[in-house]
């Protein structure tokens, strides 16, 4: 019976090749549906559980979902139109996810796009203030749009107030140059200066530069004018119609330093925060409080802060703060972290947080490390601490970090000032010299 069932089976396995190998009439040609076809018009599954919610790790929100069930790495035929030879590939049904929002009674729109096989993507432009909706749509490799699915509709809360005790905050500007950094530092600061003083019809001395730094050129200035923000305006409108505008100038006045193209221009709000000189083996730190200051007992204010630059740190990094709540930042200066070498350092600290008015703030870090010297209080560098040393430090006495014809060497304690402090220590060492690199006392 059993061999009886299988002869037949084999008859119609046989029969059914037959015709498709040998059958030429139109009523034995294949029909096969579109997609199958090569032409892909059916959507992924959608998503499911789609949630919103304050973010704990950034300011913003968090927007997270259940995978698409089409979201895996199957097996799919090379070909719909049977041509590949049987051949299969590996390939996954959704392509990426868009993650769409609404800001309160507007148009739902794309904000941000993740790759297959994520859940999670977070929103840092949001603000305090406004209802959002949120909703998500799997998309496949053709384009094909599977249907939205919303959370439930998000306010962050009212809008917080903060304070700080950083100095006054100005507006800055950046300006990037392809290429390598200049070799040559001080005559590219003083270069870039005398350009953009002659665009904006200004004196040199008026364009602080607040720092130079890596990742193609990157430069951080100041424009000291009563006209500042029109004036960088200006500037701005120019370097994105003309992005060779500062090369091209400094040719026509004969600089050295040969500016390349700008790739990127913008402003920001930003201040300046000194450690002053730090020994090395030494560890210089300084405290940035910001509070809370909303006078709505429901508003919280979130606070993130990233640094960077050689022997910077800060923590915490992070802060969520009820009304009249503080935190601390500390802020450091790690001289061993650079390997105690003397000279500048300048690093930056960006502080962000979810008060309208103060959004993002770029503070700049500056520290110097100092020449360890065997006898300091030799000031006139003969090897011995004489009268001499006496007479030069006689005229420095009584200055201060404040003033410009400040001379640090002078300042023997590093406190800022060249005092009774300095004058002691000083003293304690009249007499002495500096004999085949050792110290001998009188």
């Amino acid at each position: 019976m059993w061999r009886g069932r299988m002869g037949f089976l084999v008859s119609l396995v046989l029969a059914g090749l037959g015709v498709l190998l040998f059958g030429s009439s139109a009523s034995a040609q294949l029909v096969v549906s579109q997609p199958a076809g090569g032409v892909d018009n059916l959507a992924p599954a959608p998503v499911a559980g789609v949630t919103a919610g304050p973010s704990l790790s950034a300011l913003g929100v968090d927007v997270s979902w259940s995978l698409s069930g089409d979201d895996y790495q199957g097996w799919r035929a090379a070909s719909g139109d049977l041509a590949s030879g049987g051949a299969f590939v590996r390939a996954n049904d959704v392509a990426k996810y868009n993650v769409w929002r609404q800001d309160g009674e507007g148009p739902m729109v794309v904000i941000g796009t993740v790759a297959a096989g994520t859940s999670q993507y977070t929103d840092a432009s949001a603000v305090t203030g406004v209802v959002y909706t949120y909703a998500v749509t799997a998309v496949d490799p053709a384009g094909n749009q599977s249907a939205k699915v919303s959370a439930a509709p998000l306010s962050l809360g009212p809008p917080p107030a903060s304070s700080t005790n950083l100095p006054p905050v100005v507006r800055r500007y950046r300006i990037t140059f392809a290429g390598p950094m200049p070799t040559n530092l001080e005559q590219f600061r003083s270069d870039f200066a005398r350009v953009i003083a002659q665009l904006l019809g200004l004196n040199p001395s008026q364009i602080r530069i607040v720092s130079v730094r890596s990742g193609s050129v990157i430069v951080d200035f100041q424009i000291d004018d009563p006209n500042a923000e029109a004036l960088g305006d200006q500037l701005m409108g120019q370097l994105a119609a003309s992005p060779n505008i500062i090369g091209n100038m400094a040719n026509g006045l004969g600089l050295e330093t040969d500016f390349a193209t700008v790739t990127a221009q913008g402003d920001f709000v930003g201040t300046d925060l000194d450690f002053g000189t730090v020994l090395p083996g030494t560890t210089a730190t300084r405290t940035v409080t910001i509070a809370n200051s909303s006078a709505d007992p429901e508003a919280v204010l979130g606070v993130s802060a990233e640094i960077s630059g050689a022997g910077f740190a800060v923590t915490p990094t992070s802060a969520s703060l009820a009304q009249s709540e503080s935190v601390d930042l500390t802020v450091t200066f790690d001289a061993d972290a650079v390997g105690g070498v003397a000279g500048t350092y300048a690093g930056q600290l960006v502080i962000r947080t979810n008060d309208p008015a103060a959004l993002e703030t770029t503070v700049a870090l500056t520290a110097a490390i100092a020449e360890v010297l065997l006898l300091p209080e030799d000031f006139n560098g003969d090897g011995v601490v004489g009268l001499d040393d006496f007479f030069l430090f006689a005229d420095e006495f009584g200055r201060n970090s404040t003033m410009p014809e400040f001379k640090p060497k002078f300042d023997l304690n590093l406190s800022g000032a060249i005092d009774l402090g300095d004058f002691f220590l000083f003293a304690d060492r009249f007499g002495y010299r500096l004999i085949g690199g050792q110290i001998v006392a009188p």
